[in-house]
């Protein structure tokens, strides 16, 4: 038998972090190849700062230490995906300002990283780039020397709110690097790869898809507490993705409602808090996040028009999808290639009209069903292979 060719994946979070784009696809790729899954590397503050303080749930960083100190050590999560993180001294925030601290990183990087790929006979590797900050820790010249190089957008990340000009010069740089020279790019939406097709052509857009058994076996019942019927939300709270005012203008048509909202809060929520149907629950565990979604009569994407949500594929829409929910969005590109199972708003008033027809009408679960089914990580990952072999 032959053996399997591995991937090299930087990651841009940890395995144990709620999934996302890239655990989703190795996870899959992990059927035809081996999967080295390099987490992304703990600063020396950082590490001080583990040693004494543990993180939120989902992350030991004292576990992350031990594991990045032992420099051979990988955690096994399948027969065929390892996870390894490493130390370097400085941050890419720290690296962004002042270029002789990135260049001390490429030259550790470098020795630790021939060092484990030696270790465990890793040749002529594919290696998957999925954020452009990994060019202040490791150089392009490395990565192009260990094997052929992919780089996956599922962002763009020029747009994120609230970036320092020194960071934006920085992705802006890396970010050339990378679609210039890497060997094949993805793109998690048309609008990215329209948007980068000046620098390069060689760009295949891969949307993002679900865990369709995850969402579809689940029954539920974390939410029973709470008045009927429940328009919920699941995601990130942050600047830049989720319109407040509109959240507060959903509260006040009903306040028969129950509002629910959950993952972390990490902007001015203030708005909504003398509202007795407005619930945020926080971040829940990634494996509890079907029980309190099933719940929902209503799933919602109340995105921020400000934010860079023209270009977004959010994760959460498929998933929505999966549970067979009724899913009022704000109208982005990718939301109309689903626009018959989807209710569209092109504004607030619209958005809160939509929510008030969806708890009527429902949607057409058989239709639901068949998009779920073209949209898995299975297919997606098949997608990406067909490219890969050209």
């Amino acid at each position: 038998m032959q053996e399997k060719k591995w991937i090299v994946c930087f990651s841009n979070e940890d395995w144990d972090e709620y999934w996302r784009r890239r655990q989703h696809l190795m996870w899959q790729l992990s059927k035809s190849y081996n999967i080295l899954f390099i987490e992304p590397p703990i600063s020396f503050p950082n590490c001080l700062k583990g040693l004494f303080k543990r993180k939120d749930f989902e992350l030991d960083y004292r576990r992350k230490i031990v594991g990045a100190l032992r420099l051979k050590y990988l955690r096994k999560i399948n027969s065929g995906i390892f996870a390894w993180n490493f130390i370097l001294p400085f941050h890419c925030w720290v690296t962004a300002k002042y270029s002789f601290f990135r260049t001390v990183n490429h030259f550790i990087a470098k020795h630790i990283l021939l060092r484990i790929l030696k270790k465990f006979k890793i040749d002529d590797p594919i290696v998957w780039v999925s954020q452009p900050y990994w060019l202040e820790w490791v150089s392009f010249d490395l990565l192009n020397k260990l094997g052929k190089v992919v780089y996956d957008m599922a962002d763009d990340y020029l747009l994120y709110p609230g970036l320092s000009k020194k960071s934006l010069e920085m992705i802006t740089r890396n970010e050339r690097v990378l679609l210039e020279n890497a060997s094949r790019t993805f793109a998690v939406s048309e609008e990215i790869r329209s948007r980068k097709e000046k620098i390069s052509r060689n760009i295949s857009v891969v949307p993002n898809a679900v865990d369709a058994d995850k969402y579809k076996k689940c029954n539920g019942g974390k939410l029973k507490g709470y008045n009927t019927p429940i328009i919920g939300y699941m995601g990130g709270i942050v600047p830049g993705l989720v319109d407040i005012p509109l959240i507060e203008k959903l509260a006040r048509f009903n306040t028969s409602w129950s509002i629910v909202m959950i993952g972390s809060v990490n902007m001015d929520v203030s708005a909504l808090k003398g509202f007795k149907n407005v619930f945020f629950l926080g971040k829940v565990p990634y494996d509890d996040l079907p029980l309190y979604a099933n719940d929902f009569s209503v799933a919602i994407m109340p995105f921020s028009r400000d934010g860079y949500f023209k270009t977004f594929d959010p994760l959460k829409m498929y998933e929505y999808m999966a549970m067979g929910k009724p899913v009022v969005t704000v109208d982005f590109p990718r939301a109309y290639d689903f626009k018959d199972v989807l209710y569209l708003a092109r504004n607030s008033e619209e958005f809160v009209s939509q929510v008030n027809e969806a708890l009527k009408k429902g949607v057409n679960k058989k239709l639901l069903e068949t998009i779920v089914q073209e949209n898995t990580w299975e297919v997606r990952a098949s997608d990406i292979m067909k490219v890969l072999s050209k």
